[in-house]
């Protein structure tokens, strides 16, 4: 009846031709996108051809269509997703690649991004972390492999990313802890309608543990020298100096997402990572070298032979959960102090 009634062409020329944001936004939530027709056309036309207000908020809502499951959202929301990471304004293209972030955590949607490989790599770390991602489907791994990207990859996160992946960690920890949020331009504004200091922090994906999670990208990954380097650094634990503990942290970090699956725990064990790791979580002086052990214990016990061959050091653990109950409590200390606590 809508369709007969020319109601749908009106919307679609509201959203062409109005200057506000206003009907973009209340046309794009309202519409039903199970059936392949002009609603989605209504809803691409408001993705490309709207103000940037309107852009960032259709790409917002296609989170929800994630969330939601939308059907055959692989099918035609991906697409559509992935066309945004081109849109003319920074932030909107930020916005989707972190949409598109979450979206591949669904292995349907990853595998559906990989029909046609996005260029994430003019987006800056986000982007790259997104590739990290990408490559832990055997399908995408083949696909970059087969372009001579995956050395590449390799080779830029031993000089560059895996010091940046500590980085970035630390700073989501820290801003977990405020009040004030960090935009896209390295400022710090408060963060509205805030109750609590504290809020959720989830793990980046890191190069390593993308790899490990199918033989082929484990066994290209054993080859590269920054492994073995880094296996060298965690088993060392060298404190001397900021930069040493800088440099064990990115070990560290790197050993865990190694540690993600079977094969890089039991490859942990036999080079005696693992009892290094946890001799550094319970012994030492440096706090936040403990607490990054502690993360990297965890990834390791995701899986089930990562978490037996860990059972070896149980008395170890004790120690640990003491250092986890002390760090819990500072942080309910440092929010109680806050003068906006409630």
């Amino acid at each position: 009846m809508l369709l007969r009634s020319g109601i749908f062409q009106q919307l679609l020329e509201i959203v062409s031709i109005s200057n506000s944001d206003m009907y973009a936004k209340l046309i794009c939530t309202c519409l039903d996108y199970s059936i392949d027709g002009i609603n989605r056309s209504i809803f691409n036309k408001i993705l490309t051809g709207c103000q940037e207000s309107a852009r960032m908020y259709a790409t917002q809502f296609l989170r929800t269509l994630v969330r939601a499951g939308a059907d055959n959202f692989a099918h035609w929301g991906i697409e559509m997703l992935v066309g945004q990471l081109n849109d003319e304004s920074r932030l909107v293209a930020l916005a989707a690649l972190d949409v598109l972030d979450e979206a591949c955590d669904e292995e349907e949607y990853l595998e559906s991004v990989l029909n046609s490989p996005p260029s994430v790599l003019h987006l800056g770390d986000r982007g790259q972390l997104l590739m990290a991602k990408l490559v832990s489907s055997p399908r995408g791994f083949r696909a970059y492999h087969e372009a001579n990207f995956i050395n590449t990859l390799l080779d830029k996160w031993a000089t560059t990313y895996n010091y940046k992946y500590v980085r970035l960690m630390q700073t989501a920890l820290a801003d977990s802890l405020t009040q004030h949020q960090r935009g896209e331009d390295g400022t710090y504004g408060r963060r509205s309608c805030s109750k609590h200091v504290v809020h959720d922090v989830f793990l980046l994906p890191h190069l390593y543990g993308s790899l490990t999670q199918h033989k082929e990208g484990f066994s290209v990954l054993m080859q590269h020298d920054a492994v073995k380097n880094m296996v060298q650094i965690a088993k060392n634990a060298n404190v001397s100096t900021s930069q040493d503990i800088f440099e064990l942290k990115v070990a560290i970090w790197a050993m865990g997402h190694i540690g993600l699956s079977s094969d890089g725990a039991g490859f942990l064990s036999c080079e005696g990572v693992l009892p290094a790791l946890t001799h550094l979580a319970a012994t030492c002086p440096v706090y936040s070298v403990r607490g990054t052990c502690f993360h990297a214990l965890c990834l390791i016990a995701t899986t089930k032979d990562g978490a037996n061959l860990l059972r070896k050091f149980g008395k170890i653990f004790n120690v640990i959960k003491k250092f986890v109950c002390i760090f819990i409590y500072r942080i309910f200390r440092h929010i109680s102090r806050s003068p906006n606590s409630e």
